[in-house]
């Protein structure tokens, strides 16, 4: 994964979160903890790359990883027990964003 897409990711993100004129605590724990899954993910990418092909186990890698993204994500938004609309924003923009631009 380029740098750049990893970049756009957080700053998209970033100005979802701050539609509002203010990025929550639980807004910016999402995006630290998206920061993390990305980097996770680009290894993982990196090395079922190296051969010049990802096969079919390395996809299912993947695409548990994409999914982890969600989930935490998700966690996190609902750990108070609500889920904000702003963090539904978010969440969803994190969804399409992810699944247009990720493998």
């Amino acid at each position: 994964m380029k740098e750049d897409l990893m970049d756009t990711t957080i700053k998209e993100l970033m100005e979802v979160a701050s539609k509002d004129g203010i990025i929550s605590s639980d807004e910016l724990e999402i995006i630290n903890q998206v920061k993390v899954d990305l980097d996770s993910y680009d290894l993982h990418l990196k090395e079922a790359r190296k051969d010049g092909f990802v096969d079919e186990e390395e996809l299912k890698v993947l695409e548990t990883l994409r999914n982890l993204i969600f989930e935490r994500a998700d966690i996190i938004a609902s750990v108070d027990g609500k889920l904000a609309d702003d963090e539904k924003a978010l969440l969803g923009s994190l969804k399409k964003f992810i699944n247009k631009y990720y493998v």
